[in-house]
């Protein structure tokens, strides 16, 4: 995963609030369960309508869990994506099914594949900012 430089909002930038799912992978899930780590995004360019944020999420429980949706009043969507390369092209489609995280494993949100979409920016974080987002 890449390390957060200068220009990244500080390595905690993203201030999880609260790693919670309620679904039918992990029906007994609490914040606990879903450990978050290396929290970071890069700073959006002046007038960017966009951002991305990365993690690694860490699921502690015997069970699965199901990461679905997001909420921060950083953006007016906020969802969970992935990119890929095809034919030189950069695609980038939002995770439909959530993100499933297998019981005992972690999975890495960084650039160039799985990341949250922040569309619809209410305001341009800055370097040193912290944006709280809670996962769902």
């Amino acid at each position: 995963m890449t390390s957060p430089s200068p220009r990244h909002i500080k390595s905690l930038g993203l201030a999880v609030i609260a790693a919670v799912l309620m679904s039918a992978d992990a029906a007994h899930a609490d914040d606990k369960k879903l450990v978050v780590s290396k929290a970071w995004m890069p700073e959006p360019p002046n007038g960017a309508r966009v951002a991305a944020g990365y993690m690694v999420l860490r699921n502690k429980s015997d069970r699965a869990i199901r990461v679905m949706q997001l909420t921060s009043s950083l953006a007016e969507r906020n969802e969970l994506h992935t990119m890929s390369m095809d034919g030189g092209i950069m695609r980038m489609r939002k995770l439909e099914n959530g993100l499933k995280i297998a019981a005992g494993a972690s999975e890495t949100l960084e650039p160039g594949g799985k990341h949250v979409m922040f569309n619809g920016l209410t305001r341009r974080p800055r370097a040193g900012d912290t944006v709280e987002i809670k996962l769902m």
